[in-house]
């Protein structure tokens, strides 16, 4: 399918790939084969967890796609985990230093 945006993507989170709704798994294409075979092998981005079948926030979470996808989600993850760890450097002091104003006044 030709789209308006060049960078158009699929997020493609398949939530019931293990548990389904109905007599048993639907029986999907592959997303990644058939947007190769269609000339856009960019286009999806698969996400998945086993969260839903585990304890929350207890599961292993999944990425797939290209490799060029690949390369450019991690980028920003890197991006995104640098500034939560700066954020987060910033947060402790300020933290420490009203909680002692508070406990000496």
């Amino acid at each position: 399918m030709t789209t308006a945006a060049p960078d158009f993507r699929i997020i493609w989170d398949n939530a019931y790939a293990e548990h389904n709704l109905g007599n048993g798994p639907a029986k999907l294409k592959n997303i990644l084969e058939a947007c190769r075979a269609a000339g856009h092998p960019d286009r999806p981005v698969l996400f998945g967890s086993t969260s839903k079948i585990s304890y929350a926030g207890a599961g292993v979470a999944m990425l797939g796609g290209s490799k060029a996808n690949i390369s450019d989600i991690a980028g920003k993850i890197a991006v995104a985990i640098s500034a939560t760890i700066s954020l987060t450097s910033c947060a402790i002091p300020a933290f420490t230093a009203i909680s002692t104003a508070s406990a000496i006044t």
